[in-house]
């Protein structure tokens, strides 16, 4: 079993702003922040649809019986990711 830990962003309390330079820097950081995490979203979604793409396409060749293009596919897709098993079995990409 893996456990995975993953930091949330800061949260800057608004009642703790002295000043308009400090309520500035703050949203220079919040806005940054959230571009990142865009960004981010924006990546996953792209891995999301080629996910799907890839799987029906290997569901489609399966349920036609096409067996080679099953094998052609996840071939092809191992080797553009270059996914591989570690030693302990679990899966680098």
């Amino acid at each position: 079993m893996t456990v995975e830990i993953k930091a949330g962003p800061t949260v800057a309390n608004p009642n703790a702003f002295g000043s308009v330079d400090e309520l500035r820097k703050q949203l220079f950081i919040a806005n940054k922040n959230l571009m990142d995490l865009f960004f981010e979203h924006c990546k996953l979604d792209a891995a999301y649809s080629e996910m799907g793409r890839i799987l029906s396409e290997i569901m489609h060749a399966q349920l036609r019986g096409d067996q080679e293009t099953v094998e052609r596919v996840i071939a092809a897709t191992i080797e553009r990711t270059k996914a591989s098993f570690l030693p302990d079995g679990a899966m680098r990409h």
